[in-house]
């Protein structure tokens, strides 16, 4: 595999449901591509087909290991990788027909980073996101962090990027084994933190199946508590990665500080999100003065005052309210 253009890796668990079905979607038969399926301690005939499937496909390889979750499994992944860029896959979405020849003509100036758009099909009602349309442009440093807070398609994910392989090597970007939400994002913050450039496109090229049915996903939508002290954690993930790159904690990482942390902390008591909020000194980082974007310096308002939280949940009930009954008479 000397001439490996793209390393495509693909975690899987337990996918036996649907995996052989989807691999189509995964799979395209070009010799510069390099599969790299990693059998996560699958505990159904996930391995077996796996086996099954690089047998007939020269270029895929599959490899078991012990369960350990995506981050271990991905991580395990880089190591087996020999493509300029290296990519991330989920076994259940897949990219389209024309996502390796338009990568193509990115790849060869070397860039650290390539974000492109993805089609997102919402599997779900409770929640749904939107397609990922990226503008088409490039950035270098110092501008980097900058378009990493204003550019579509960023962050959380890391299945619509290409990543330099001996920029992640030389780097040693790996992602976080000890966190079981948000590797993505944290992943995604210490690869900016250290690329020279960023390349943009606006071409939709992966397909992502959004679906929030999980027993995982329905507990963590449900647990405003848990879900707000795993968000927390996660800020302080970031705040350390600003502390080893010797990078100011500027207005735009105050504000997406806010923004991220905002609907956890009105849905909690006043007790927990004070609580919170000294256990975490978040007073110090979200200070008015480091608030400049207009709709944050609401959010900030409104964070301060009880009754303005009080309103705006209401607001947020009676909105949901009548995107379901406008839903009803779509349907």
């Amino acid at each position: 595999m000397n001439n490996v253009l793209f390393s495509i890796i693909v975690p899987v668990y337990n996918a036996e449901k649907y995996l052989r079905n989807n691999l189509d979607n995964i799979y395209f038969d070009k010799p510069y591509l390099q599969y790299i399926f990693i059998n996560d301690g699958s505990e159904d005939g996930t391995e077996e087909i796996l086996a099954e499937f690089c047998a007939d496909h020269s270029n895929s390889e599959f490899y078991s290991i012990t369960h350990g979750g995506v981050s271990s499994a991905r991580n395990y992944g880089i190591e087996q990788a020999v493509g300029k860029y290296i990519m991330f896959c989920d076994a259940d979405d897949g990219y389209a027909i024309n996502t390796f020849d338009c990568l193509k003509e990115y790849i060869f100036s070397d860039y650290d980073i390539i974000i492109f758009g993805a089609k997102i099909n919402n599997l779900s009602d409770r929640f749904r996101i939107d397609d990922i349309e990226p503008r088409n442009c490039c950035f270098s440093k110092p501008q980097i962090m900058d378009a990493f807070y204003g550019e579509k398609g960023t962050w959380p994910y890391v299945w619509n990027c290409c990543y330099n392989r001996n920029f992640i090597l030389n780097r040693n970007i790996r992602f976080k084994c000890e966190l079981d939400l948000g590797e993505d994002l944290i992943f995604q913050f210490e690869a900016f933190m250290g690329a020279e450039n960023v390349k943009f496109i606006n071409d939709k090229l992966y397909i992502y199946n959004y679906c929030t049915a999980s027993s995982s996903v329905s507990h963590y939508l449900n647990d405003p508590i848990g879900r707000i002290e795993k968000h927390l954690k996660l800020v302080m993930e970031v705040d350390y990665l600003y502390s080893v790159n010797n990078l100011e904690r500027d207005p735009k990482y105050c504000e997406w500080v806010l923004n991220f942390l905002f609907y956890d902390l009105i849905l909690i008591s006043t007790k927990d999100r004070n609580r919170l909020m000294k256990q975490y000194n978040l007073n110090l980082t979200l200070k008015n003065k480091h608030i400049k974007n207009f709709k944050c310096k609401i959010k900030f308002a409104i964070l301060k005052n009880s009754i303005l939280i009080l309103l705006y949940r209401l607001y947020r009930k009676l909105k949901s309210k009548l995107e379901c009954s406008n839903a009803s008479i779509l349907i």
